[in-house]
């Protein structure tokens, strides 16, 4: 390579901040009964559920799932932390105390909540919108209908209620369910984090932020030209920060800029509900080198067709720096997001199939590399995209490690007749294209993300 020329190779997986939710603190919990006793191995390290003939294991630490409480269980990527109280006295409760479905018929769900519940039994359904009217009237002990929820499902379905719906940023994350004799839920305690004064101040300050994000959409715009609107302005507007504050709400997010994944996945929630897009959450884990850590994302109805996306993971702490967006998790497959996501085991929660690749950003952007036979032309456009735009990266992607493998020789590696890589004569012609931007083609960094086999080029500017 001639002298004069630089360039700065960054690997995807050494500049990515791994996002994951806080580690909340263990609660601490008095044994109130021995309901679970005889569900817990003599070991003490698996946990076995039997639901409609089918079983699964839960290794007590290994698994960061649905963890079991010596009373109660706790779900680690939202926290959420379940205990029971004594059973056997509580069966003479009124049995009309809990709202029948004509009671609730019109409580409203936000889209995710009511999108989900769809596929719940009919009584699941009125449970799950009396524990809505219970959250929004502020209710610290909310009676449900008895004989519907068991003991050992009642964290998963707290799960289902507040991960689908932002506005309940104000709920705590401890809650006590009283059981009758044969195990069913028939009341759960809530605690909350602010008055119902302050919580209305902070959804007026939500709604007006998300309404700025999106006030530059047009009209005719079809849900891919939306969605990635919202995607982009989210992530410019946040940066991914672990703090004592909102870090876990879409406030967070939207309002004070610094979240967490959950933080982000609900504000998605929030921007997608406003522009009329469908979008859903989905608990469960993210792998970094082969350690699953709790994690929150989405899917998105676009156009007709569900799609995995990953707001937080396309937001990474970069030497690029801060007006970098990746889209290795914006709008892509099942098989895709399954490389390094896996959804908890939640009864409750029905996610969609996401098998569509209409919407990947790569192909509706002409820069996915079919063959490394075409990988000048598609990089060369994908430069003079961005150039044309005042823009900073050139993104591309490959359909495999072989097309990644020889797109990298050919493109970057081997040098031509002018005894530099193919690459600098690309920059070139796009510098010379678009001279009013003052880019130069003497140099580029590049971000190599083998396992999504992408490739973004940061163009670089002229010096003064």
């Amino acid at each position: 390579m001639k002298r004069g020329f630089r360039v700065a190779q960054l690997n995807c997986n050494d500049d990515k901040k791994y996002r994951k939710s806080k580690k909340r603190k263990n609660l601490k919990i008095k044994v109130l009964s021995g309901l679970l006793a005889a569900m817990v191995c003599a070991s003490g390290v698996w946990y076995a559920f039997y639901r409609n003939g089918w079983e699964f294991e839960l290794p007590w630490a290994a698994e960061r799932k649905y963890a079991l409480l010596d009373s109660g269980i706790t779900n680690e990527a939202t926290g959420i932390q379940v205990k029971y109280s004594t059973i056997g006295k509580t069966d003479n409760k009124n049995e009309d105390s809990a709202l029948e479905s004509k009671d609730v018929s019109d409580v409203e769900l936000p889209y995710a909540a009511e999108y989900i519940s769809s596929f719940l039994t009919e009584e699941e359904q009125t449970v799950c919108r009396q524990l809505y009217k219970g959250f929004r009237e502020f209710q610290t002990d909310i009676d449900i209908t008895d004989g519907v929820i068991e003991s050992e499902d009642i964290c998963s379905f707290i799960v289902l209620c507040t991960s689908c719906a932002p506005e309940f940023s104000y709920i705590g994350q401890e809650y006590s369910v009283t059981l009758d004799s044969s195990g069913y839920v028939m009341s759960v305690e809530v605690s909350y984090t602010m008055t119902a004064e302050e919580a209305a101040a902070q959804q007026t300050e939500i709604d007006a932020r998300a309404e700025e994000l999106i006030a530059g959409m047009e009209p005719d715009w079809d849900d891919y030209e939306k969605f990635r609107y919202i995607h982009d302005n989210l992530i410019l507007s946040c940066q991914y920060k672990e703090n004592e504050g909102s870090c876990y709400t879409a406030y967070g997010c939207l309002v004070e800029g610094e979240a967490v994944c959950e933080g982000y996945a609900k504000a998605m929630l929030a921007l997608c509900e406003k522009v009329g897009i469908g979008c859903v959450p989905v608990v469960g884990s993210g792998y970094e080198n082969g350690e699953p850590l709790p994690h929150i994302w989405n899917k998105v109805l676009l156009d007709g067709e569900w799609y995995c996306t990953d707001p937080t993971w396309d937001d990474p702490v970069s030497q690029m720096g801060e007006d970098y967006i990746r889209y290795d998790y914006f709008a892509i497959t099942d098989k895709q997001m399954n490389l390094d996501h896996t959804a908890d085991e939640n009864k409750y929660l029905h996610y969609p199939a996401a098998q569509s690749v209409e919407n990947d950003f790569y192909r509706r952007s002409g820069a996915f590399i079919e063959s490394a036979d075409d990988a000048e032309n598609i990089i060369l456009n994908a430069v003079c995209t961005a150039m044309a735009g005042n823009g900073d990266y050139a993104r591309v992607k490959c359909a495999d490690e072989n097309v990644y493998g020889q797109t990298l020789k050919t493109v970057f590696e081997d040098e031509t007749e002018s005894g530099n890589p193919l690459i600098f004569t690309i920059l070139k012609e796009g510098s010379e294209n678009y001279p009013d931007f003052g880019y130069s083609y003497a140099g580029y960094s590049i971000i190599k993300n083998e396992k999504d086999h992408s490739l973004t080029i940061k163009l670089i500017r002229a010096e003064n």
